[in-house]
C-alpha cells in the first residue's frame, strides 16, 4: 500500500495529470486515466487481461480538479474495457461518459483500470470481430499496424460492421509512429468507404473523432510528407466532417471532445440559424488538451461578452446563413483543433524548415463550421472570427482558411479587420470552412507606420521623377531619326518603354493600397494589376539581357557583330518571353497568383515567376561583364586603336557598365528583402535606387551624352535662350568647347554605341 499512497501523493502535486501508472501486488498493474484524456495499456510480453475497471471518483487527490462535488460515485466498466483490450498487446482507452454514462454529474472523474499481462500472442481483436477469411486466418497472431490495416483494407464495409471497423482503426492509429505514409493512405481510404455507406451511428462518428485525434498527435514531418504524397491528412479531415453531418443527433446536439480535436453537431432549423451562433474554444491551462468546459456553441451573437475575449478562438455564424437554406433542416457541424498538424501546407513548411524561431506558420487554434457538409460561399453577411495569437511576438498576421482543393492556407474571401496593435486578431470571411491566422512567413518584423509612410512618399516622388526622365528619353530618341535608327539606341528605347510601363503600373498599385493589411480590391482586378507589374519587370530585365548581349557582340565578338534582323529577334524574345512566363505563372498558381491585401505576386509566384528569371539574367550579364572587362583590358594593352577610338570605347563601356551595375545592385537588394528578414535600411536603399532608376538612365544616356545635347540644341534652338546656343553650352565637360564641337558630329553619327557593318570594322591584329 505504500506504493499506492506514494503514487497518489505524487499525483496530488500536479495540477492536471493525463495518465498515471503504478504497480500493485507484483504482476497486476493499475492505470489512472483522467476524464477526457487517453491512456495506453501495453504488455511487452503476453496479452492484456483486464481485472477491474471503475469510472467515477472515490477521492479528491487523484486527478485533482476544481470541479469536484462528489467522491463516492462510480460505475463498473470492466466489461466495456475488457471487450476492447483483452487478448491484445496494446490498447488505447479514453476516459469519457461514453463508457457508462455519467455516474458523477457535475464532478470531474477518472478511470481506474487494473490489468495483468498473461502468456500468449496478441490478436488483432476478438476473433468475432473479424469480417473476412484473411482476418480469421490472422486471428491469434501478433500483427503490426500495417498488417492490421491491410486486413481491414480487404473488408467489405457495411452498415453492420462500420462501427467495428472504425473502432479498429482508432486502435490502430493509436500506435503512433508505427504507421507509415501508405498506412495513413489506407486509413483515409477506409474512412472514405465508411462515408459512402451513410452510417448514422454515433459510435462511428466518435471513433472517427478518435482517429483524427490520434493522427493529429503524429509528428508534423510525417504528416507533411503524407500530405505531399497522398493528401491523407486533408482527406481524413474531410471524412470526419462528412460523417458528422449525417449522424443521429439526440436532444438536438451531439458532442465529442478529445485531446487534439473537439466537435459538436447541432440539428438546426432556419429559425435557429436566424439568431446566429457563437462558438468559443480554449485549451486547458497546461495547453495539452482542448478544454471541454470552454468549448461551447451558443445561440445568438455573444462576441462582445467577456467569455468571448477569454476564449482562444471565437467564431460567429451570421443569421444571414438562414437565407441560403430557407425551409431546410440540417446539421450545423462545429470542429476545433488544438494543433495545426492535420493541415500541412507543404509550401510554407519547406520555406520555414531552416528558420529556428518559426516552428510553424499557423499562429492560432483552428476553428471550423459547415452546414450539411455543403460548400457555403459568398455570404451576404460575413462570418466573424477572432483569435488570441499563440505567439504574441508574431507579426503580419493573415486571416486564412484551409483550401482543400489546393491543400494550402488561402486568404481568398477573408479580411483582417483588427489593427496591428490589438491583442486579438479579428477576421471576416464570406464562407464557411476551417479558419486560422498565419504568422509572417518571412520571420521578420514589419516596418513601423512612420517608416512605411516615408518609403511610400519616396516611392511616389522617385517614380514620378523617373517617369518624367523616361518620357524625355523616349521622346528624344523617338523623334530624332539619326539617334533612333541605330540598334543600340533602339535597345535603349525598348528598355525605357518597359521601365515606363513598370513605373506607371507601380504608381497605380500603391495608389489603390491605401490601408495596410486590408483588402481593398477584388481578386480579379488585383491579379490583373499584379500580372502587368510582373510583365513589365520581366520585360525590363530581358531588355537588360539584350543590352548585355549587344555589348558582348560589340566589344568581344567584334568580327561577328553584324547579325541580320537581330532587332526583330531581340524584340520577339524580350517582349514575348515575359508574356509566356506571366501566363504560365498565373495558370499554375490560379487563385494563389496575387496577394489580397497588396496587389503583388504571392510568395511562390514571386519565386518562380520573378526571382528565378531575374537571377538567370543577372548571372548572364555578370558573365558578359567579366568577358568584356577582360577583352577591354587585353585591347588596351595593345597598340591597335588610336586614342580617339579608345576614348570612345571606354566611354561607351562605362555607360553600359553603369546601367548594368544599377540593375544588378537594385535587384540584389530585392533578393535580400524577399528571402531574408529585411531591415529598414535595406528597404530604404532598395526603394530609392529602384524608384530613381529611370532618372539615372535619363542622366546617363541623355544629359551626359554630347550627341544627345546636340540633338536637343538642333530641335529646340528656337525655344532656347541665346546662352544655350553658344558652343560652351554643349561642352562635354572637358573645359574645351572647340574640341567638343569638333567631335560632336562623329559622336552623333556613331551614337552611344557604334553601329557598323562587317566591312566597316577595322581588323585587329595581335593582342
Amino acid at each position: 500500500m505504500s506504493g499506492l499512497c506514494g503514487g497518489k501523493m505524487f499525483i496530488s502535486t500536479l495540477f492536471l495529470v493525463a495518465v498515471t501508472m503504478y504497480s500493485v501486488s507484483g504482476q497486476e498493474t493499475k492505470i489512472i486515466i483522467c476524464e477526457r484524456t487517453t491512456g495506453e495499456i501495453n504488455c511487452e510480453e503476453g496479452l492484456i487481461n483486464i481485472a477491474t475497471a471503475v469510472y467515477g471518483r472515490s477521492d479528491t487527490t487523484t486527478c485533482p480538479n476544481p470541479q469536484v462535488s462528489d467522491t463516492s460515485c462510480a460505475s463498473d466498466v470492466v466489461a466495456v474495457i475488457g471487450s476492447k483490450c483483452n487478448g491484445r498487446s496494446q490498447c488505447s482507452i479514453t476516459a469519457t461518459n461514453d463508457l457508462a454514462g455519467d455516474p458523477c454529474i457535475g464532478t470531474y472523474k477518472y478511470l481506474e483500470v487494473a490489468y495483468t499481462c498473461e502468456g500468449g500472442q496478441a490478436t488483432v481483436g476478438p476473433c468475432e470481430g473479424c469480417y473476412t477469411n484473411a482476418c480469421k486466418m490472422s486471428c491469434g497472431k501478433n500483427l503490426t499496424a500495417e498488417e492490421i490495416l491491410e486486413i481491414l483494407r480487404n473488408v467489405e464495409i457495411t452498415l453492420d460492421n462500420a462501427a467495428n471497423v472504425a473502432e479498429e482503426l482508432e486502435n490502430v492509429t493509436s500506435m503512433g509512429q508505427n504507421i507509415s505514409l501508405e498506412g495513413l493512405n489506407v486509413v483515409a481510404e477506409l474512412l472514405e468507404d465508411i462515408n459512402e455507406i451513410n452510417s448514422t451511428e454515433t459510435k462511428v462518428a466518435k471513433s472517427m473523432v478518435g482517429i483524427v485525434n490520434n493522427i493529429a498527435a503524429l509528428p508534423d514531418e510525417q504528416l507533411g510528407m503524407a500530405e505531399e504524397e497522398n493528401s491523407s491528412p486533408s482527406r481524413v479531415v474531410l471524412a470526419l466532417e462528412a460523417q458528422l453531418a449525417v449522424i443521429e443527433v439526440g436532444n438536438g446536439s451531439s458532442r465529442f471532445v478529445e485531446t487534439n480535436v473537439a466537435a459538436e453537431v447541432l440539428d438546426v432549423t432556419p429559425e435557429d440559424i436566424s439568431q446566429g451562433y457563437t462558438v468559443f474554444m480554449a485549451v486547458t491551462d497546461d495547453g495539452e488538451s482542448i478544454s471541454d468546459e470552454d468549448f461551447k456553441v451558443e445561440r445568438g451573437d455573444l462576441t462582445q461578452e467577456p467569455e468571448a475575449t477569454q476564449a482562444q478562438a471565437t467564431l460567429f455564424i451570421p443569421s444571414g446563413l438562414a437565407d441560403r437554406f430557407s425551409g431546410r433542416r440540417g446539421r450545423l457541424v462545429i470542429t476545433t483543433y488544438r494543433v495545426p498538424s492535420m493541415f500541412q501546407d507543404t509550401g510554407i513548411a519547406q520555406f520555414n524548415q531552416d528558420v529556428e524561431e518559426n516552428n510553424g506558420p499557423l499562429n492560432s487554434r483552428i476553428i471550423s463550421a459547415s452546414f450539411n457538409n455543403e460548400k457555403v460561399e459568398d455570404l451576404s453577411e460575413p462570418v466573424r472570427i477572432s483569435f488570441t495569437p499563440l505567439n504574441p511576438n508574431g507579426t503580419n498576421a493573415q486571416c486564412v482558411f484551409w483550401d482543400f482543393d489546393d491543400k494550402a492556407w488561402s486568404q481568398r474571401g477573408c479580411n483582417k479587420t483588427s489593427n496591428d496593435t490589438s491583442d486579438r486578431i479579428e477576421c471576416e470571411c464570406n464562407h464557411l470552412t476551417n479558419f486560422g491566422i498565419l504568422l509572417d512567413i518571412y520571420g521578420g518584423e514589419q516596418l513601423s507606420g512612420e517608416a512605411d509612410f516615408i518609403l511610400e512618399i519616396v516611392s511616389y516622388v522617385g517614380c514620378l521623377i523617373s517617369i518624367l526622365g523616361l518620357v524625355m528619353t523616349i521622346f528624344t530618341f523617338a523623334t530624332n531619326k539619326k539617334l533612333r535608327d541605330r540598334k543600340p539606341n533602339q535597345i535603349l528605347l525598348s528598355l525605357c518603354c518597359a521601365l515606363l510601363g513598370l513605373y506607371v503600373v507601380f504608381i497605380v498599385m500603391i495608389s489603390v493600397d491605401t490601408k495596410r493589411d486590408v483588402t481593398e480590391l477584388s481578386p480579379l482586378p488585383c491579379s490583373i494589376l499584379a500580372a502587368f507589374l510582373q510583365y513589365f519587370i520581366l520585360a525590363a530585365i530581358f531588355w537588360m539581357a539584350v543590352e548585355g548581349y549587344n555589348m558582348h557582340n560589340l566589344l568581344v565578338l567584334v568580327h561577328h557583330y553584324y547579325l541580320p534582323r537581330s532587332m526583330k529577334k531581340a524584340s520577339l524574345i524580350a517582349w514575348g518571353c515575359p508574356l509566356l512566363i506571366v501566363g504560365i505563372t498565373a495558370g499554375a498558381s490560379r487563385q494563389h497568383y496575387a496577394q489580397t491585401d497588396f496587389c503583388f505576386l504571392a510568395f511562390w509566384p514571386v519565386i518562380s515567376g520573378l526571382l528565378i528569371p531575374i537571377g538567370v539574367v543577372m548571372i548572364f550579364n555578370f558573365v558578359i561583364y567579366v568577358r568584356v572587362l577582360m577583352r577591354l583590358n587585353k585591347t588596351m594593352k595593345g597598340q591597335h586603336l588610336d586614342k580617339t577610338e579608345k576614348r570612345q570605347r571606354i566611354r561607351r563601356f562605362q555607360n553600359a557598365v553603369c546601367i548594368l551595375t544599377l540593375m544588378g545592385l537594385t535587384w540584389s537588394l530585392g533578393y535580400l528583402s524577399i528571402i531574408q528578414p529585411a531591415s529598414a535600411v535595406v528597404q530604404g536603399i532598395f526603394t530609392v535606387l529602384n524608384s530613381l532608376q529611370g532618372f539615372f538612365i535619363f542622366m546617363l544616356y541623355c544629359v551626359r551624352q554630347p550627341q544627345v545635347r546636340m540633338a536637343w540644341l538642333s530641335q529646340f534652338k528656337c525655344c532656347l535662350p541665346k546662352y544655350f546656343t553658344t558652343p560652351s553650352a554643349v561642352s562635354s565637360g572637358s573645359g574645351q568647347p572647340s574640341s567638343t564641337l569638333k567631335n560632336s558630329s562623329s559622336d552623333l553619327k556613331d551614337g552611344p554605341f557604334p553601329t557598323r557593318t562587317p566591312a566597316e570594322i577595322r581588323p585587329e591584329t595581335g593582342g
